[in-house]
């Protein structure tokens, strides 16, 4: 039986934007570009960016695929290695990844995972029902994946304010450790 493991890496989509457009794709992890029934395990990152409007929030967005819930073992994978104070948050780079479920360390990326921290359903339910998400049995299904790209969470992605002093390293007043009002920091391409 194929076990497939799935992560959110690096989503972030629009809030509020009438002309918003996000842009989804799957990548196999280990490089496969064919899976095969003789596939024991098959590690697929969703990945979303946004390409039109300004204004990164809140998102959503719930994975199944065509395969019954007998087909495999549908999981979180790990994303993170976890918040280090001073350090903040890093990719995971391990291999196998491990299936789990503690939220900002499997699943959603953990610089998205405010709402998760709220409500660790927002990191995913495998194969259940909650809330306003409904389990279809004859599907394997991760649904109620949510988080925020706004505040402390958006500033923990990696590369976004290295030095720690919560200010984006590009915006005009880094180094002085206080933001101004309004102040727009451009976005380092590679985040």
């Amino acid at each position: 039986m194929n076990r497939i493991c799935v992560s959110a890496l690096a989503l972030a989509a629009l809030a509020g934007a009438a002309n918003a457009q996000v842009e989804f794709r799957f990548v196999e992890r280990t490089g496969q570009t064919v899976a095969s029934s003789a596939d024991s395990l098959l590690e697929i990152a969703v990945q979303a960016r946004v390409t039109g409007g300004s204004n990164l929030g809140g998102f959503n967005f719930n994975i199944s695929t065509t395969d019954s819930e007998s087909a495999g073992t549908l999981q979180l994978a790990r994303t993170m290695n976890g918040y280090v104070f001073g350090v903040g948050n890093a990719y995971y780079a391990g291999t196998p990844w491990t299936a789990g479920s503690i939220v900002g360390i499997h699943g959603l990326a953990g610089q998205y995972s405010y709402l998760a921290g709220i409500n660790g359903y927002f990191n995913g339910l495998v194969n259940q029902s909650q809330g306003t998400f409904t389990n279809n049995p004859a599907l394997n299904e991760i649904g109620l994946i949510a988080g925020a790209a706004t505040g402390n969470a958006l500033l923990q992605t990696p590369g976004m304010d290295s030095d720690g002093n919560s200010v984006p390293d590009t915006a005009p007043s880094n180094g002085s450790g206080i933001s101004a009002n309004n102040e727009v920091a451009p976005l380092d391409p590679s985040l």
